[in-house]
């Protein structure tokens, strides 16, 4: 007689299950399976098989997006539909500012420029712009007028990485608190050269060149996101010593 009940996944149903396939055999008609030694071998087989079986039905259900939990699971299974989950998102508002500069040498400066950074604070809030922005002064007034600044709450980050092609092409943001519509990635030649190349984002590669300067954003372990580079073929390959 083999065993019938294949489906079993409760502990107590699986070491019954064991039980009444050994009674079936000749040596064990007649035996006292809860008073005996054998009851522990019993038991060690009836975990094991709880266990696999409970390891195998969760393997399988994170092996689909409709039955996965864990959400790098979920990620790592949309990657094939290129898909990229949203980050979160900084608060936003506008500023009006009106600043009024002082004469040099009897003259107003004919420009005034925000610089971009931390702009204002309130509370334990911390209030950027991500651009330079410049305006022009009134030549009478000396009175400098910003309109409509758009600013971003949250903490600007700098982060390197210096290309090494012996090893993981993968550069990874370190904050999984990171809005990545406000990511921008660049790259120099080398950690001396002060000028530097801008990449953008690529979401299709149908029309990438070798020499295309894009990076592709997917996410990786932890909620934190990677940035990968072309290989050459599909968008310009990073070179050693390149940053």
């Amino acid at each position: 007689m083999q065993p019938n009940n294949l489906t079993a996944l409760d502990f107590e149903d699986i070491k019954s299950s064991i039980k009444s396939y050994l009674r079936t055999r000749p040596e064990f008609t007649d035996y006292d399976f809860n008073g005996s030694a054998l009851s522990y071998l019993v038991d060690v087989l009836a975990y094991n098989t709880y266990y696999t079986a409970f390891n195998a039905n969760m393997a399988m259900n994170e092996a689909f997006i409709t039955s996965s939990t864990i959400r790098d699971n979920v990620v790592n299974i949309a990657k094939l539909l290129n898909y990229v989950p949203k980050s979160i998102i900084s608060s936003k508002g506008c500023l009006y500012l009106s600043v009024q500069t002082e004469q040099v040498a009897g003259v107003y400066p004919s420009t005034l420029t925000l610089r971009k950074g931390p702009v204002a604070t309130g509370g334990n809030y911390i209030w950027n712009i991500l651009e330079d922005t410049t305006v022009t002064v009134n030549a009478s007034t000396g009175i400098g007028i910003f309109d409509n600044v758009l600013i971003q709450e949250g903490s600007i980050v700098n982060f390197s990485y210096v290309v090494n092609t012996f090893s993981s092409q993968i550069y990874t943001v370190p904050s999984e608190n990171a809005d990545i519509a406000t990511l921008k990635v660049s790259v120099r030649a080398n950690e001396s050269s002060t000028s530097s190349d801008l990449y953008n984002r690529a979401e299709v590669v149908t029309t990438l060149t070798p020499t295309t300067r894009v990076y592709f954003l997917s996410e990786g372990e932890d909620m934190r996101y990677e940035v990968r580079f072309g290989d050459g073929s599909v968008g310009r390959a990073l070179t050693d010593g390149e940053v």
